[in-house]
């Protein structure tokens, strides 16, 4: 799934894959460090976001559609990121 500047390589088990690795970009702020994300999978990705900020969830990053479905990153009330 790498394309330029942007790499990023899925970790498959058993013909699934359930993890990712990516080397973080130059649009990337330089003080962002190395961190882990989770991803939950479900079905109406703009639902869930609908959903969760009307629980006190903010939208880092706006739901938008990628190679795998459509994300989005949110933070809860405390601000983890999810």
């Amino acid at each position: 799934m790498s394309e330029g500047d942007f790499r990023y390589h899925t970790l498959p088990v058993e013909d699934r894959d359930v993890a990712g690795i990516w080397q973080m970009s130059a649009d990337v702020p330089a003080e962002t460090p190395p961190h882990w994300a989770v991803y939950l999978a479900v079905d109406d990705a703009d639902a869930l976001v609908s959903a969760a900020t009307a629980h006190g969830a903010t939208v880092n990053v706006a739901a938008k559609d990628a190679p795998h479905g459509r994300f989005a990153g949110l933070a809860d009330p405390q601000g983890a990121a999810f």
